[in-house]
């Protein structure tokens, strides 16, 4: 799920970026390229900077002579929420499931957790590279400032056991544009 929420961090620039003329403009110019694409622990997966809104006057980091900037922003953060319905792009048949992809997320889906009426040549049939499948979050993890996740195609609430009574999960949403000339 993505969120627009505004973030504290502290940025560290170094001395060569500091010509004195453009200061803030590099020290903003650091500030995207430092946290565009970094996992902050509460809030997730930073996709997209909007907005600077403050810079603190920095200090000298004395253990490495960079400079320290305490920068106030405004961001799209994604973060995955467990038991979260979501859409998500199929990407592969792998050994022991499939993968799906949500944005900078690659989610397993196992097949103790596909729909058991289907055999291997039908789920291949069904599930097509690029088009988007409704999936529930189980576990996910961050490692490495890399998120992955695992998935389930089935209710987790389906206590009997009946694949018919799925609540449209692992159902085609919609397909690649380029592909369905009718969507």
């Amino acid at each position: 799920m993505f969120f627009y929420v505004q973030l504290t961090e502290k940025v560290e620039v170094e001395p060569i970026y500091l010509d004195g003329k453009h200061e803030k403009g590099n020290v903003l110019k650091r500030t995207l390229e430092i946290l565009e694409g970094k996992w902050i622990l509460h809030y997730g997966f930073i996709v997209a900077i909007c907005s600077i809104d403050h810079v603190d006057k920095g200090f000298i980091n004395t253990m490495t002579y960079n400079f320290v900037y305490q920068v106030t922003f405004h961001a799209v953060v994604f973060r995955l929420i467990e038991g979260e319905i979501t859409p998500a792009k199929f990407e592969a048949h792998v050994d022991g499931g499939m993968m799906f992809s949500i944005g900078p997320c690659y989610i397993f889906v196992p097949d103790c957790h596909i729909i058991q009426s289907q055999n291997e040549i039908e789920r291949r049939k069904l599930f097509q590279k690029y088009n988007f499948y409704r999936l529930v979050i189980l576990k996910y993890r961050m490692r490495d400032n890399k998120l992955s996740a695992i998935a389930s195609l089935k209710d987790n609430n389906n206590i009997d056991g009946d694949d018919n009574n799925l609540l449209l999960f692992g159902e085609k949403i919609y397909s690649n544009p380029k592909k369905d000339k009718y969507l």
